[in-house]
């Protein structure tokens, strides 16, 4: 066999194998947006690893949705997802990529400030509970947590209900007191940061949309790295 051959083969299997870990092992993100001190800073290229919780296999615009040991993040988790708040496109792995650390897993309690529209004179608005909810658990409809129980059913659970600015309701208007969720949610939060992107803004996260658990910094590599974007927005309740 020609060397030249030899060299091309060679070449060819370094890349084959350099895609293999790329896609089913580890790849690597570019932080680019606000700096979240001391955890991460705005360049930091951090090693993602995608067995964390459970492979989400690659081409799901073929093949559709499709996760291999799924398993739920530790609380303190910093974790890689896909934007929930993303409806540029339907397929989860499309869309825009973000960084926050794991809070609340399902079942657990996180305690939100609410302003109630029966006293909207109150200068500083009380904290309340918001259960994240879990696949088959059921969860009570409160007039705090109604517009963020509504969303997520629509947007992540393709569930036609609505708030109509204080209560859950179905389409046909019936008011909605308890329901039980189809997938699991976590909360995630960018603690630290100068600008506020996680769940007070999006809600909650689905599983379906985790990456996978940043494993550590690493300051360069020699692939073309995948940007994370935290775009500062105000979250509609």
């Amino acid at each position: 066999m020609k060397n030249w051959l030899k060299i091309v083969i060679a070449l060819l299997s370094m890349g084959l194998l350099a895609w293999l870990v790329w896609t089913f092992v580890a790849f690597q993100v570019v932080i680019t947006g606000n700096d979240k001190e001391p955890e991460l800073r705005r360049g930091d290229h951090v090693l993602v690893g995608r067995w964390s919780y459970g492979l989400r296999w690659p081409f799901e615009r073929l093949f559709g949705y499709h996760r291999s040991g799924a398993r739920r993040p530790a609380t303190g988790d910093f974790m890689l997802f896909n934007d929930p708040s993303d409806s540029t496109t339907s397929v989860i792995s499309g869309r825009a990529l973000c960084v926050g650390q794991c809070m609340a897993l399902p079942g657990d309690t996180v305690w939100l400030e609410w302003h109630s529209p029966d006293d909207p004179s109150a200068v500083n608005p009380r904290r309340y509970p918001f259960v994240v909810p879990g696949k088959g658990q059921r969860v009570n409809v409160q007039p705090w947590n109604a517009a963020l129980l509504a969303n997520t059913l629509r947007v992540h659970e393709g569930r036609d209900y609505f708030w109509d600015g204080r209560h859950l309701r179905t389409k046909a208007g019936e008011k909605v007191v308890q329901l039980a969720f189809r997938q699991d949610y976590v909360w995630a939060e960018a603690r630290g940061m100068s600008g506020v992107y996680d769940s007070r803004v999006y809600g909650f996260v689905p599983l379906s949309h985790l990456i996978g658990r940043l494993i550590c910094i690493t300051y360069g590599s020699p692939f073309s790295s995948d940007r994370v974007l935290i775009p500062v927005e105000p979250f509609e309740q």
